[in-house]
């Protein structure tokens, strides 16, 4: 069985150019206590280093890109924010590989030679994120 190994190469932070925070949705309304619970755990005690990972899931249509979106606007001033979606619009979630690659993209990992991996096999990007 062939197998392809890829070498990702990391970019100076010099080289990565911070995305900017999507728009702001306006008017925002009904979701203090959610925006209060993703700020409380942004600024609370990162356990085993800086980094922080909040999820904000729910179902089609209930405001959830809303307040991704307003959270990360007010976050942006404090860490740096990267946002990915993991599911179309109507809930079709998106594959692992791809959620992978468009992550390490993010954060400034070379991905043009990784192949996507089958669906039905499980990725594990961890030993590329481990480093951020």
């Amino acid at each position: 069985m062939a197998r392809e190994t890829a070498t990702m190469g990391v970019r100076p932070a010099s080289e990565r150019a911070a995305a900017p925070a999507p728009g702001v949705p306006e008017p925002f309304v009904g979701r203090a206590a959610e925006l209060a619970a993703l700020t409380l755990r942004l600024r609370g005690p990162a356990s085993g280093g800086g980094c922080r990972v909040l999820l904000v899931a729910g179902r089609p249509g209930s405001g959830r890109t809303s307040l991704a979106r307003r959270f990360a606007a007010t976050a942006a001033g404090e860490r740096r924010v990267l946002a990915l979606r993991l599911s179309d619009p109507d809930g079709t979630p998106h594959p692992p590989g791809l959620v992978a690659k468009r992550l390490l993209s993010e954060l400034g990992e070379e991905t043009e030679a990784l192949p996507l991996p089958a669906p039905s096999r499980r990725t594990r990007p961890a030993p590329a994120c481990a480093r951020r």
